[in-house]
């Protein structure tokens, strides 16, 4: 799976569709597109199929997503752990009694930190899709910081 070249819409599913199949992002599975999958009494198409692959084998994609390698996820072992409590729906006070953390105030941190993760991270990406087509804008470095600019060619210059 090469990450770089997968939405984060496709990674939230778990799985992507190819030119004549649904595939699995964690094993590969894959189910045709034109063909209906019997289970369990119940007929699925291919799309529902490969939705309760992920289910009954990887758990969830969050599951799969945060078993992945470190150096993929970029997580320390107590953020995947808190990650992991929050999306049980686990109370502050019930992650301190089931973790190694010794206060609420601790575990409310770690929350924050991770929301200010996701929020850099958002940038960071914008900010790789903006590279990736650099000749429709230019980076005027103004005299402070204040005073950068992201100026589309051929345009009025536009301060952030």
């Amino acid at each position: 799976m090469e990450i770089q070249n997968i939405s984060v819409n496709t990674l939230v599913n778990g799985y992507e569709i190819q030119e004549d199949h649904y595939e699995c992002l964690f094993c590969g599975a894959s189910f045709g597109l034109h063909e209906v999958f019997p289970h369990e009494g119940r007929f699925f198409t291919a799309e529902g199929m490969m939705k309760l692959h992920i289910r009954q084998i990887h758990k969830s994609s969050f599951q799969a997503l945060l078993s992945l390698d470190k150096k993929v996820t970029g997580l320390s072992d107590v953020q995947i752990e808190m990650l992991q409590y929050f999306f049980e729906g686990k109370s502050d006070q019930e992650i301190v009694e089931k973790s190694s953390l010794t206060s609420v105030s601790t575990v409310r941190q770690h929350r924050f930190k991770l929301r200010e993760k996701e929020k850099q991270a958002k940038i960071f990406i914008a900010l790789m899709q903006l590279m990736k087509n650099p000749e429709h804008y230019e980076f005027i470095r103004g005299q402070n910081k204040w005073t950068n600019a992201i100026v589309l060619k051929n345009k009025n210059a536009r301060k952030y």
